[in-house]
């Protein structure tokens, strides 16, 4: 079970060029799990319509029931299974954040670090119910997108927004803002290149020095910069890059802790994995075991 990237073209480019979101109804009727793991810079909402299935989300397991919700962000490896012979179908909203929010930061934030500044506790990813939220609300978007009638578009984004909002609210009732620290943050552009610098050459030996040089800014006001608006330095980003490449990269049993180490940039194997359990509550073999047992 090798993990992929899903972009774009892999749904219908022309339409996600056109719509800020995407919407189709899975079936084990009519497709064959399970759902190879795979990732994408789509935020993505679940919704089950029938059966009962089996979701891993970033190492962590869920039982996914007809009635239950689903979301996940951007850059978070998952994979879907059904029960046994138990039926399984599902609604799948893919909202592409470039063209869903107002702003480019927004977008830029909800795919690049929104997880690591604000990460959802993994026990809210999955809701069986919304408080003061009709779950239905989220079949009538992919009835509206297959349909699409005149200005269809306008009633789906607020849905989707009203969705947000009553999930937000749902979270800031348990303790947990949505909104994280980004409110206030400062204009990102000085030090927006290094995100993409890192992104492409993680496995390198970056170091903070490199990636200010890339945005033609000094050391020390670069450092400052990126702790200023993202609240942790520029290794601590660095290794959560990392670890998330590693999780992909585990999925290739074949790969060995070691190798899929080094592959990512780390030279050290104690120190990869300490940074792996730090980041995702348990070792590379606890996550290769969990994947293992469930499918």
């Amino acid at each position: 079970m090798d993990g992929y990237f899903e972009d774009a073209s892999s749904i219908d480019y022309s339409l996600t060029q056109k719509y800020p979101f995407y919407s189709f109804i899975n079936s084990s009727w009519q497709n064959e799990f399970p759902m190879s793991a795979h990732w994408h810079y789509y935020i993505e909402i679940l919704y089950a319509l029938e059966g009962h299935g089996k979701v891993i989300v970033n190492g962590y397991s869920y039982d996914f029931y007809k009635g239950d919700i689903l979301f996940t962000f951007p850059r978070d490896v998952h994979t879907i299974n059904t029960i046994a012979n138990e039926p399984l179908e599902y609604v799948v909203i893919k909202l592409n954040p470039d063209m869903l929010f107002n702003t480019s930061k927004e977008a830029f934030m909800f795919k690049h670090f929104r997880q690591l500044l604000t990460p959802i506790p993994p026990e809210y990813k999955l809701n069986h119910h919304i408080p003061n939220y009709d779950s239905q609300e989220l079949k009538e978007i992919h009835d509206l997108f297959l349909n699409r009638p005149h200005k269809f578009e306008w009633l789906v984004k607020g849905l989707i927004f009203k969705f947000f909002y009553a999930y937000s609210n749902y979270l800031k009732n348990l303790g947990y803002d949505f909104n994280g620290t980004t409110d206030n943050m400062e204009d990102i552009s000085s030090i927006k290149p290094a995100f993409e610098f890192i992104h492409n050459h993680y496995s390198d030996p970056l170091t903070a020095a490199s990636a200010a040089d890339h945005c033609h800014l000094s050391y020390s006001y670069f450092s400052r910069q990126f702790k200023k608006i993202t609240g942790i330095s520029f290794t601590q980003y660095l290794n959560f890059i990392r670890i998330n490449e590693a999780e992909k990269l585990l999925l290739d049993r074949e790969a060995t802790v070691t190798d899929v180490g080094y592959k990512v940039g780390f030279t050290d194997t104690s120190y990869f994995i300490r940074q792996f359990k730090s980041h995702k509550k348990m070792t590379p073999k606890k996550f290769l075991q969990l994947v293992s047992e469930d499918f």
